[in-house]
């Protein structure tokens, strides 16, 4: 096996073409990107995800798995099989520790200058990791590159993709982040490894959403975040699920805690304006989850709320699809923003 080890115990701690340019083959060589994994129990889903890396166009210097307490543990050897040359280093908490202290982990132990997070059941598009160090190469000052999803509902055989928001503030600052997040979630992001460290990684004391609160910490300590406008990455949805009420009650809770922790709502943050952007922001989520989980009449009321914070033409349309059930909100999606 290539670069194996296996540790066990609870360690806390914090698409494409066949040549390249000039510009990309000197990032390859300047930059390496470690792929970090946090897991637990999704076998296939792991696999998967694995095979989305060894066949990068251009390839991760290391793959970090973090078995963050799963039932039957990462097999070793059957990721190894799967990514090839690429190194592996494969680590254990015993006892489910929660994303955030698997990925605090993970980023520890990774040797690379950049750090390029996926979650086990997402895969990278195969020019994610060279346009990356493209855009690496192109601005060599950034902490951070993002991008947008391409989104696979797994339940309804539906793709679509999506697209920078058109009123993005360039360069994102800590302000801008505060009123919402405008880079997305962890498979989306590639980090310089050392501002991750400088940070603190992420907060293990959330519920959920680290990654949001997370971009806050970096935009705060002056971390410059590039944006690449192609989705780069597949983010499977899996609709229906009884997790999905539970993760409604935990991104509540983290929404509250982050507010608090920043001082989001404080007199003298955000400006009324922006306080009612940020308002409306945290609605969307809230009607995103409602839609997965199929409760439509729940997604009707909070899409209300949020138009009368922010009226605009797409929640309107939406609104009109809902009254006929989600599934049409879906396809309009996939209709609107094609794959």
């Amino acid at each position: 096996m290539v670069g194996m080890e296996q540790i066990g115990g609870d360690g806390p701690g914090m698409a494409g073409t066949t040549s390249m340019t000039a510009a990309i083959r000197d990032a390859v060589m300047d930059n390496s990107v470690s792929v970090v994994i946090a897991s637990r129990d999704r076998p296939l889903a792991l696999l998967r995800a694995l095979r989305s890396v060894a066949t990068q166009t251009a390839p991760a210097e290391e793959v970090i798995i973090v078995d963050d307490g799963s039932i039957v543990p990462v097999c070793a050897d059957r990721c190894q099989a799967v990514l090839g040359p690429i190194a592996l280093t494969l680590l254990r908490n015993e006892q489910p520790l929660g994303p955030a202290q698997a990925r605090n982990r993970g980023i520890e132990a990774a040797s690379s200058q950049w750090i390029s997070l996926l979650d086990d059941d997402d895969e990278f598009l195969p020019d994610k990791l060279q346009r990356v160090l493209a855009k690496v190469a192109e601005t060599p000052d950034s902490d951070a590159v993002y991008h947008p999803g391409l989104i696979f509902m797994a339940t309804e055989g539906i793709t679509y993709a999506t697209r920078l928001d058109r009123l993005r503030p360039a360069p994102l600052g800590y302000r801008d982040l505060l009123v919402r997040n405008w880079i997305g979630g962890t498979p989306l992001v590639t980090v310089r490894r050392t501002s991750l460290l400088e940070v603190g990684g992420f907060d293990p004391d959330l519920p959920a959403c680290e990654d949001f609160e997370l971009w806050l910490r970096l935009a705060r300590h002056g971390a410059k975040m590039r944006a690449i406008d192609q989705p780069l990455t597949r983010c499977w949805i899996v609709t229906g699920q009884p997790s999905l009420s539970k993760q409604r009650e935990l991104n509540e809770r983290a929404i509250e805690m982050i507010r608090d922790k920043h001082q989001i709502l404080a007199p003298g943050t955000l400006s009324a304006a922006e306080q009612r952007a940020h308002r409306a922001w945290c609605l969307s989520g809230d009607v995103r989850r409602a839609l997965y989980n199929y409760e439509g009449r729940r997604a009707l009321r909070l899409l209300l709320r949020k138009l009368r914070l922010e009226p605009n033409l797409a929640d309107m349309l939406t609104f009109v699809a809902l009254l006929f059930g989600p599934r049409l909100v879906f396809r309009l999606r996939a209709l609107l923003a094609p794959a």
